[in-house]
């Protein structure tokens, strides 16, 4: 299920590249997965995610701080293994129109 799952990151950040270097407009896609969700993503800020970019093995950098505790009720960030960013910048210039956070769960 991990490697699906990063398969599909990979090629979702190579889409949103793509149509960010093409187009001035998001487009949205729907991921489609094989195999089961036992517990939904937890209701998480933007900023909660990037505070712990980097997490990795479980762990997330020093300057995170606490990692919020695992509620059982929803899939949180105490129950991931990695959580990554990727900067999207346009191809005519080197600012970054957005990022891709992508997550691998337990």
């Amino acid at each position: 299920m991990k490697t699906i799952l990063i398969a599909i990151s990979l090629v979702l950040t190579a889409f949103s590249a793509a149509s960010h270097a093409t187009e001035e407009k998001t487009i949205h896609g729907v991921i489609h997965f094989v195999g089961s969700i036992n517990r939904a993503p937890c209701d998480y800020s933007t900023a909660d995610w990037y505070l712990h970019s980097g997490r990795s093995d479980g762990s997330s950098p020093r300057s995170a701080g606490a990692v919020p505790a695992s509620s059982g009720m929803c899939a949180g960030i105490a129950d991931t293994s990695s959580i990554s960013t990727y900067e999207v910048a346009a191809s005519s210039s080197t600012a970054v129109r957005g990022r891709v956070v992508v997550v691998t769960f337990n």
